[in-house]
């Protein structure tokens, strides 16, 4: 893999498409690239209804867990960017694998309800540390090497290895759904990503993990960052924006696979 480029390097005087080349030889771009690739290899995700309604869970009982994953994912979204801002935003996305692989060992362990209810709650809490954290890690990366102009390019070439995760994933789905011993068995092998995603995020480079100056333990820092929600909620145009986000969010989640 490319070596990590050093600050001095001077991209003055290249062409767009030179730079463009640079760009995609610089290793940390490889782990961009990879990131989204294995964070979208979710073997379970065609088959998560199908296996909970197989476990004889209601369509009632699934809406319940849907409403507390989301619920979960909107109260912490504001408190986790003030986390990542206080322990850094590669500590909070490996925290965020390890909420993820905790939810599928609970889903795993299925069919009893509250496993899964602890499940959702999980998965609740990997979403609320992932949004958003890894794009800003990349504006980060351009931003100190001086090409925040071509973040279409970098955020357009990073998402299609997303996509191509997706559609591999479909496939891999079907292959593995047929060779299992028990459905369940999908949620071990959806692990396999996240834990080569968490290894992948932990290379990064420590410059990607600067934050604040630390003023107390993880306990003292997550409750003072829910004063910060405070302000979200009191402030009209925050709340605002908030609101019709989550709203428009959490009922397009909580529809699509029902219909």
């Amino acid at each position: 893999m490319p070596k990590e480029p050093s600050e001095t390097d001077n991209l003055d005087g290249k062409t767009e498409k030179e730079i463009f080349k640079w760009i995609n030889k610089q290793g940390i771009m490889w782990k961009f690239k990879f990131y989204g690739f294995f964070k979208n290899l979710k073997f379970f995700e065609p088959y998560l209804l199908i296996i909970f309604l197989s476990w004889n869970i209601s369509l009632f009982q699934i809406g319940i867990l849907i409403a507390i994953q989301e619920v979960i994912t909107f109260v912490f979204e504001v408190p986790s960017g003030m986390l990542a801002d206080t322990r850094g935003k590669k500590t909070e996305l490996l925290f965020c694998f390890i909420f993820y692989i905790i939810a599928f060992c609970f889903y795993f362990m299925g069919p009893a309800y509250m496993m899964l209810v602890c499940g959702a709650v999980f998965f609740g809490f990997g979403e609320a540390f992932r949004s958003g954290t890894h794009k800003a890690m990349e504006m980060q990366w351009m931003d100190k090497h001086d090409i925040l102009k071509y973040k279409a390019f970098i955020y357009g070439t990073t998402r299609s290895y997303s996509l191509y995760g997706s559609a591999i994933s479909s496939v891999l789905a079907i292959i593995f759904i047929l060779n299992i011993p028990a459905n369940r068995w999908i949620f071990l092998f959806t692990i396999i990503p996240y834990v080569i995603d968490f290894f992948l995020i932990a290379s990064y480079p420590s410059h990607m993990n600067e934050h604040s100056i630390k003023k107390g333990s993880y306990w003292h820092d997550f409750l003072a960052s829910f004063k910060g929600l405070k302000i979200v909620f009191t402030d009209s145009n925050l709340r605002k924006g908030l609101l019709s986000s989550s709203i428009y969010s959490g009922i397009y989640k909580s529809l699509k696979d029902y219909i």
